[in-house]
């Protein structure tokens, strides 16, 4: 049997010897190797449609909710809010929102909450439409571009269907090549 900390072997993009193994798990009599000097942590990340976020206290709730599920990052849709920016919140959550300019009646809106600690790594994000926000996060080994997204129902106009799957796919193909794409709903 060869020496294992001798023979070339393949992780990610780099080919080669790359120093000691390390093994990391076991799994079926299987060893896994793994070398480098990042550490890589795992975070959560979801969507929800939280249907008007007007109500009072309900911005705290949802927040609270991320919380005790330990969400560090979680997409929403139908927040009926207008305008397009972001803030901070008193439990220390970034919030980056893109709805209408104006509106009366008005029922669309996207938003990212980031944690405390993944607002740290925020790159920066691009509210594309009332129903398309794009934001970008700094992580090992690959950045995340995130793109939250609420579609129209299929009592939409042909018209609205169409421009808002052209510019969801135009967001897509404008991601850094190298980025992790995720897309929410």
């Amino acid at each position: 049997m060869t020496d294992m900390n001798k023979i070339p072997y393949h992780i990610g993009r780099h080919v080669g010897y790359q120093g000691p193994h390390c093994p990391v798990g076991n799994q079926a009599g299987n060893v896994k190797y793994a070398t480098g000097k990042h550490l890589r942590t795992r975070f959560s990340i979801g969507a929800w449609n939280v249907r008007k976020m007007k109500e009072s206290g309900k911005l705290h709730t949802i927040c609270d909710e991320m919380d005790r599920i330990k969400l560090e990052i979680l997409g929403i849709s139908e927040t009926n809010w207008t305008k397009r920016g972001s803030f901070r919140t008193h439990e220390n959550k970034t919030i980056i929102y893109s709805g209408k300019d104006e509106g009366h009646g008005y029922s669309n809106g996207v938003a990212v909450i980031l944690s405390k600690e993944s607002a740290k790594s925020l790159i920066g994000y691009n509210p594309i439409s009332d129903r398309i926000l794009k934001v970008r996060i700094r992580a090992k080994p690959y950045n995340i571009s995130l793109i939250q997204r609420y579609a129209p129902t299929v009592t939409a106009s042909d018209e609205e269907m169409e421009d808002f799957y052209s510019m969801l796919q135009e967001s897509i193909d404008n991601t850094q090549n190298r980025d992790i794409t995720i897309v929410m709903r």
